[in-house]
């Protein structure tokens, strides 16, 4: 218990923050990637009345010349949830070179 008990006025003392993992609050602001921005332009053309609901990045895979995003997009299309497969391949230089998107079964 005394342990525990010092173990807190240090931490209040020096004022060190220990992070319990990360979430976004209301106020916080959520950085938004190029190709996330890119996907949400993209999407409107496939299902123009649908609402994306999630971006979520499923793995990334850097070679010498190219680098391939794999992300998972949560779409409300008519009432109904849809899952889509979204891949965007980045050249060398930074640019989004293209976008397959495919509709999971």
């Amino acid at each position: 218990m005394l342990k525990v008990l010092l173990l807190v006025l240090i931490l209040a003392f020096t004022q060190i923050n220990i992070p319990f993992g990360h979430f976004i609050g209301y106020g916080e602001a959520y950085e938004i990637s190029e190709t996330e921005t890119a996907l949400r332009n993209e999407i409107p053309k496939y299902y123009p009345l649908a609402q994306i609901q999630f971006i979520q990045k499923v793995w990334d895979k850097k070679e010498d010349n190219q680098t391939l995003q794999h992300y998972v997009v949560t779409i409300s299309d008519s009432g109904k949830q849809k899952q889509l497969n979204a891949t965007v391949i980045i050249n060398k230089k930074g640019e989004i070179s293209r976008i397959q998107i495919l509709k999971s079964p």
